[in-house]
């Protein structure tokens, strides 16, 4: 990884999943991607998938809070990208659940149940 914004990025990522696991949730899948989007981090938490958007940003406030970063847009294609994963791998017994984290000098923060999956997608 050449690009320092990749590097950070990706730094960011393994301590939002290093929180989780802390925290009592199981790794399923980083980085799960398609044409129509990414998933940084795919966790279960008992029966419940969570699809975990990662936001970092060097200072807290310069571009706006890192969770301001999650929008209309985003929240589609990680929708649409989290059911195409539940397709995928056989996952239609579980709940879902999307949460994003964001990490910045401000320290982690972990917003539970950031949105709910956005369009008119079924599986």
């Amino acid at each position: 990884m050449n690009d320092p914004r990749q590097s950070f990025g990706a730094h960011g990522e393994e301590e939002a999943k290093q929180f989780l696991l802390d925290k009592g949730y199981r790794w399923l899948d980083s980085n799960f991607r398609t044409r129509g989007g990414e998933i940084d981090l795919v966790m279960e938490d008992g029966n419940c998938l969570v699809f975990v958007e990662v936001k970092t940003r060097r200072e807290a406030g310069n571009y706006g809070q890192p969770e301001e970063a999650v929008t209309l847009n985003k929240m589609k294609h990680i929708t649409r990208t989290a059911l195409f994963y539940i397709k995928a791998k056989g996952f239609r017994d579980k709940s879902i659940r999307f949460d994003v984290i964001t990490l910045d000098n401000a320290g982690l923060r972990h917003i539970r149940d950031a949105f709910q999956a956005v369009g008119s997608y079924t599986y």
